[in-house]
């Protein structure tokens, strides 16, 4: 697919688009309205063509909002900076919703909340770094933010008008690789050799040992851990189809276990209910914190999942991962074969050149065409069979 300079989402495209919260949809009519409003009243920043010292590099802020998985994929990243930075002190503005995924993590000063007002004015009026990332991909907020801030660099994806405008130093952006690569180009001003910058590295998420040691105890070694639901609807298969792959694996002599948020409680209740051998299904839906789940996870010997921010920590974590895409991007969310050791996708695209989301609005289809094949539930299963024969 050719890649346009700017990537257009109408304010129509968010109105429309009925799969988000009531909540989400407001703060993303918010974002769009606020872009407009200041897009007259930012001017070009000047740049080198390069930063040629990055000695003096110390104070460093990586602004992330949005879900878990792409915080999941930023800690990646600012694992990146602690090693090619100098005792670099890196700061984290996130989201209520994704800062359990930094919280417990290496390598990280302090955690400023968007949805809290005295952090954002801290940051505006105190606070003063050698550097900005803005790893937010396409909305306003950010960006804006990031023009305000008192630092010497900042950096950002080139995906809007308004944010070419906005960052000493604008970004390309694709949707055609792996997202971590779109993070590590955010590093491209630097003068850092392209051997060191996009090498595959080890992928890190820190457990407390004590969690570590609740989890050994909470479920038996031979367990699957499944989770297909996710933040949108067009992630969530029916109950139908889990209940058949949760059947096929306890029929093969495994366990399984149930995770996720709060609002999945009512629905992994149903697929223990459906399953047909209930003891065998242990349900630790809404009753974690993310370590703990992360924990769960990392004590099964296998993980399948949806497109979400789960199964990005499960291949992080080091454990097998099966990931299934929907609407999803696959380029873009799957890691490339030599980063991650037993990871496959599997890929419901109708059409693999199609994408049916950018920065998480789903695109409507044209006329008489849909995203998605028909779910073959042999199929995967077959595959699901396959990856367990390779990996025990």
């Amino acid at each position: 697919m050719k890649q346009s300079k700017y990537y257009k989402i109408s304010f129509l495209d968010i109105l429309e688009d009925n799969s988000l919260t009531k909540k989400i949809k407001i703060i993303k009519i918010f974002d769009y309205i606020l872009g407009i409003i200041f897009l007259p009243f930012i001017f070009k920043k000047s740049s080198k063509s390069c930063i040629e010292d990055i000695k003096g590099i110390k104070r460093i802020l990586v602004i992330r909002p949005g879900g878990i998985g792409d915080a999941v994929l930023v800690l990646q990243f600012i694992n990146k900076l602690n090693n090619i930075f100098s005792n670099p002190k890196i700061d984290v503005l996130c989201e209520k919703r994704n800062f359990e995924i930094f919280i417990f993590q290496e390598g990280i000063n302090h955690i400023f909340l968007f949805d809290r007002l005295s952090d954002i004015l801290k940051l505006i009026f105190i606070k003063e770094y050698d550097v900005v990332f803005d790893t937010e991909q396409w909305h306003n907020t950010s960006a804006i933010l990031t023009y305000f801030l008192k630092t010497k660099i900042s950096i950002g994806f080139d995906t809007r008008p308004l944010r070419k405008k906005t960052y000493l130093y604008p970004i390309d952006y694709s949707q055609e690789k792996y997202e971590i690569l779109n993070f590590l180009n955010l590093l491209s001003p630097f003068l850092i050799d392209e051997k060191i910058l996009y090498e595959p590295f080890s992928f890190r998420f820190s457990i407390k040992k004590d969690i570590q040691e609740w989890a050994f105890k909470k479920i038996p070694k031979n367990t699957i851990a499944l989770f297909l639901k996710g933040s949108r609807r067009e992630r969530c298969f029916d109950n139908k189809i889990i209940v058949k792959i949760i059947n096929f694996l306890i029929k093969k002599g495994f366990f399984i276990l149930l995770i996720g948020g709060k609002e999945f409680i009512a629905e992994h209740i149903e697929l223990r209910y459906l399953a047909e051998e209930k003891d065998k299904v242990f349900d630790f839906t809404g009753k974690t914190t993310l370590n703990e789940t992360a924990a769960l996870i990392k004590n099964c010997i296998l993980y399948i999942g949806s497109d979400t921010g789960l199964t990005h920590l499960a291949y992080v974590l080091g454990i097998p991962t099966i990931a299934i895409f929907g609407p999803g991007n696959e380029k873009k969310w799957s890691p490339p074969v030599n980063w991650v050791n037993k990871y496959i996708s599997i890929n419901l695209h109708k059409h693999n050149n199609r994408i049916c989301t950018i920065f998480g609005y789903i695109i409507p289809p044209k006329k008489n065409e849909t995203c998605f094949k028909e779910i073959n539930i042999d199929n995967i299963c077959a595959l699901i069979e396959k990856f367990l024969l390779n990996i025990l």
